[in-house]
């Protein structure tokens, strides 16, 4: 054992120092035996000389280990985004780098970087953020100054070069500081699941904080987030923590914002500012504001110049330097079309090495024979344009992306033969980086899509499936899809291409529902193609075509009903799971006569399929019936609505009664709230609120669980209770649920950026309803004020076809209050901003006309309060007509929306003089409501009385021509906020 002991001190420099030190304890030692010295003396001067040597040799070594990780760190990590070999000439391209940060950091985003700095020192238990924004909004400058303050406060922070992450993340469990690690570009590291598999690994004190860069939140996320094994999954948040929005959002800020930059770029330049303005679009980001003023100072500009106009002189100017570079490495007379080329060539394809960059090189057209030397020369000369992405790629220009895609694209369009001569030999994995490269600027250059499409063409098979897994398509969708339908794919191409489609398809919806058709027309049977049908008809519904979807899912049912009465076991299920789909895509386009139709087809099909396996079946038959109760209640058939709630809440309960899931809980949560819809919509207005919090209480119990995935329905619950406290004239409790409603939403917005804003829109309009119920008007107003601005501010930056149904609510909302303080020309403003919202969502689809005759209503009434019935008529008028329409449909499901508009028209037709006519129509209201009172007296009661008190006022004016309406005779405004159910999905 001393032997080995002995081994193990040689191997290391402490233990060979220590021993060396002992020796020289026993050196003093014999010295004072052989009496040199006195013994004391001797003794001494050992000890203290063995202490001396022991302890520098524990520190040589912590010294020799820390260089060790400082150089291993400097392997595997940079200090920034970009390289470390800078070239000091003046370039444009380089003034305008985040890493130069010419332009001082703007305020507006330092709470971003203090939100995400309180995160890196905090204690998380979530190791992973992501920071999403648009092209050239300032992700990377933010980072930049993020690190900065990290550095300040001891952390460790690096940004992993390319294909080093998981190394970095391994690293840093032997660091000696808490570690934080930058990955940029986060959605096209390849590295990435495993540096995230390597993180999960490590114990929770050992782990670093991973800050992700990325353009979108989108599917990239998704699917990471799907394929990760559960260990990394609980790593990763399921929504984004920072979201970066354009510094400049209104016309006044841009002009800021390139005001700001013209005075850095003119003190970078030693010179006088111009006096020079920018076109004042919202659109434009921060980086092309940025380039506009660099160029308006270079080229002394003066007046109004157009940003993106100024941006095509960037590379004016760059290309100028690119000529006296090459002058200076004697390369001129290549001419500009060829450096132009080399240069497009670098940041679409790279180069792993100097071979790789040759062959490059080599590919541009009329280079095919230049000599070797020369070649070399030009891809050197490239290389030191530019400081180069950190990673392990020997030729990647490190440069403003938003800029230089958008160059890239636009040159290649004026020389289409330059991408075709490059691509002709190009391999898979060159081609692939190319892919990547367009389908980045695809998101803010529409042109790319021809250029995508150039390369896609060469083997569709191959590459169009890169495109739909990595492009954030939007506008260019729609030319891939037409690509798509005619491109050459075998079946085999078509199936492989359905793994990998995103759900939901979002910004590649159009694409998803081509690619679906064509493979569903490759099915062996009638009855396989219905299967591939069911998904047609979903990816149909995602792109906007509705009319077809349901069209779609009707031909998969006719298919599955005569399949099911040849092979029941085989083909009810899909029958069922086919109808309910029909039902809920009829229901969402107001026709719900058919709905509930096929509603009862599906319950029927359910209650075969439970008799044979209720275990199986229980979840979707209770989720079946919930939705039956939709289409019950929508027809006035009240009872038979609650009745089937009620049986779809037992069922709910016996599905859990020996312990069930998180899921299952959420899931009777889900059929309690609708109950509670129910109830409180037929005026059994206690039990409602009953029913409402047992629902709530166990959202409750769930966000204690996980708070991530139950919170937003925990807050909407906050919502919904304030309403139904309102029903029962509690304003007190009903103001406090909103107000916690609107709390909850907030927290949700700041941990989830701007994600979760249409959700704290409704919020914040039902806390103004809350508000005025206890006479707080003015206060209303601000907070209906509130929730427009926000609606209308994320509508300008993200999902403005989602948002704009809210924002429409937000406004009839605010609508509604402005006129309960007196301001009725506000009010018209805000309600006539509503309808035009909703009228040109209704040419596209019926499922927002009963919104758009609900906001012609209060359109007509609040003009009618200023005096001008002659326009309030028309709209009046307008909105029975569409209820009318909308019954038409539906029988019985609109009668007490008609009779509060018909009673509104008399009043305008009243004020108008036309007693004959006011008369007649509010007969009319007033017959309707007495039948629907007879059923729901609590419910109705109060609008009768309205209506036989305007139909008195009627009589009297048509027989003694009594004066108009006052604007203080009642009308009928509809409910600005209503209780909001919840289905099983479909």
């Amino acid at each position: 054992m001393s032997s080995s002991i002995l081994a193990t001190f040689r191997r290391s420099r402490s233990g060979r120092l220590a021993v060396s030190g002992l020796a020289t304890v026993l050196g003093g030692s014999a010295a004072a035996l052989a009496n040199f010295v006195p013994a004391p003396v001797a003794a001494g001067f050992g000890l203290v000389a063995g202490m001396a040597t022991f302890t520098g040799a524990v520190v040589w070594e912590r010294r020799a280990r820390a260089s060790d990780f400082d150089r291993r760190w400097a392997d595997l990590t940079t200090t920034g985004p970009g390289g470390e070999n800078w070239p000091d000439d003046h370039a444009t391209l380089l003034a305008l780098h985040p890493e130069q940060r010419v332009v001082p950091y703007n305020l507006s985003h330092d709470r971003l970087v203090r939100a995400t700095l309180r995160w890196c020192l905090g204690a998380d238990e979530i190791p992973v953020m992501c920071v999403v924004g648009r092209a050239g909004t300032g992700k990377t400058r933010l980072a930049i100054e993020l690190t900065e303050h990290l550095q300040d406060a001891s952390r460790l922070t690096g940004w992993p070069r390319s294909r080093a992450a998981v190394a970095a993340v391994e690293c840093t469990a032997t660091a000696t500081a808490p570690a934080v690690l930058i990955i940029d570009d986060a959605n096209t590291r390849t590295d990435l699941p495993a540096a995230l598999a390597t993180l999960a690994a490590l114990s929770p004190q050992q782990r670093p904080r991973v800050i992700l860069l990325a353009r979108d939140f989108g599917k990239w996320w998704r699917r990471l987030r799907a394929e990760a094994d559960h260990e990394v999954a609980q790593l990763l948040p399921a929504i984004p923590a920072i979201e970066v929005g354009p510094l400049a959002q209104s016309p006044k800020s841009v002009q800021q914002v390139f005001q700001r930059a013209v005075k850095a770029y003119a003190a970078w330049s030693d010179t006088t500012p111009p006096t020079v303005r920018v076109d004042e679009d919202p659109r434009h980001s921060a980086m092309l504001l940025s380039a506009a003023a660099f160029v308006a100072v270079e080229n002394e500009l003066n007046g109004l110049i157009a940003a993106r106009t100024a941006v095509r002189e960037v590379f004016q100017l760059e290309e100028q330097r690119w000529l006296t570079r090459a002058t200076e490495a004697n390369l001129a007379d290549l001419g500009l079309p060829v450096l132009r080329a080399s240069v497009i060539a670098a940041a679409l394809f790279g180069a792993a090495g100097p071979p790789q960059a040759a062959r490059l090189m080599r590919r541009i057209p009329m280079l095919d024979s230049a000599p070797d030397a020369l070649i070399d020369d030009l891809a050197l000369w490239v290389r030191n344009l530019y400081p180069q992405e950190a990673g392990d790629r020997w030729l990647r220009p490190h440069l403003p992306a938003r800029l230089v895609e958008g160059y890239v694209v636009d040159s290649i369009r004026e020389h289409p033969g330059l991408l075709e001569a490059m691509i002709a030999d190009a391999d898979v994995d060159d081609v692939t980086e190319a892919l990547t490269f367009l389908c980045a600027a695809s998101s803010h250059t529409p042109a790319a899509a021809h250029v995508l499409l150039q390369v896609v063409g060469r083997d569709p098979a191959r590459f169009l499936p890169t495109v739909i897994e990595r492009a954030d398509l939007g506008e260019v969708d729609t030319a891939l899809a037409n690509f798509a339908a005619q491109c050459p794919l075998s079946d085999q191409d078509l199936a492989d291409i359905q793994a990998i489609l995103p759900n939901p398809a979002s910004s590649c919806a159009a694409t998803a529902a081509v690619l679906c058709r064509r493979w569903a027309d490759t099915a062996a049977n009638d009855e396989e193609r219905a299967a591939r049908l069911f998904t047609v008809s979903h990816r149909l519904w995602e792109a906007g075509n509705r009319t077809e979807a349901i069209n779609v899912i009707g031909t998969v049912c006719d298919v599955f009903e005569a399949a099911a009465d040849r092979d029941p076991d085989r083909y009810l299920p899909l029958l069922a799971r086919s109808l309910h789909k029909r039902a809920m895509q009829l229901h969402m386009t107001n026709r719900l006569g058919e709905g509930m139709a096929a509603a009862q087809k599906v319950v029927k099909a359910y209650d075969t399929l439970m008799s044979a396996d209720p275990d199986r079946y229980l979840g979707e038959y209770t989720a079946t019936l919930d939705d039956l109760g939709t289409f019950l209640f929508a027809a006035n058939q009240y009872d038979e609505a609650i009745k089937t709630s009620r049986l779809a809440v037992d069922l709910r309960r016996r599905s859990f009664r020996g312990g069930g899931t998180a899921s299952d809980v959420f899931s009777l949560s889900i059929a309690l709230t609708n109950l509670a819809t129910r109830l409180g919509a037929t005026g059994q207005l206690v039990e409602s609120i009953s029913v409402g919090r047992e629902s709530q209480e166990l959202l409750q119990r769930l966000v204690r669980i996980d708070p991530r995935a139950y919170l937003e329905e925990y807050a909407k619950s906050h919502t919904n209770m304030s309403l139904r406290y309102r029903r029962v004239r509690n304003f007190d409790a009903a103001l406090s649920s909103a107000q916690e409603g609107v709390d909850l939403h907030r927290q949700l917005v700041k941990a989830s950026g701007q994600e979760l804003t249409p959700a704290l829109g409704k919020a914040l309009h039902c806390l103004s309803s809350a508000q005025a119920d206890v006479g707080r008007i003015q206060e209303a107003i601000a907070t209906g004020e509130e929730a427009v601005a926000l609606l209308r501010d994320h509508a300008t930056r993200r999902d403005a076809d989602e948002v704009q149904p809210v924002l429409a609510e937000a406004l009839n909302s605010l609508g509604v209050r402005l006129s309960a303080a007196n301001r009725d020309q506000e009010a018209v403003h805000a309600v006539h901003a509503a309808v035009r919202i909703v009228a040109k969502l209704s040419e596209s689809s019926d499922a927002f006309l009963r919104d758009f005759a609900k906001y012609l209503g209060n359109q007509g009434l609040f003009l009618g309060y200023l005096g001008r019935h002659d326009e309030a008529e028309p709209a009046c008028r307008a909105c029975v007509k569409v209820w009318e329409q909308l019954e038409a449909k539906n029988p019985g499901a609109f009668r007490s929306e008609i009779a509060a508009a018909l009673d509104n028209l008399g009043l305008s037709l009243r004020a108008l003089g036309r007693h004959q006519e006011a008369l007649e129509v509010t007969e009319r209201s007033v017959a309707l409501f007495e039948e629907l009172q007879k059923a729901l007296p609590m419910v109705y009661d109060h609008d009768l009385g309205i209506a036989r008190s305007n139909l008195a006022k009627c009589r009297a004016a048509a027989s003694t021509a009594a004066p108009s309406p006052s604007p203080t005779d009642p009308g009928h405004v509809p409910t600005d906020t209503a209780d909001s159910e919840r289905r099983g999905a479909t």
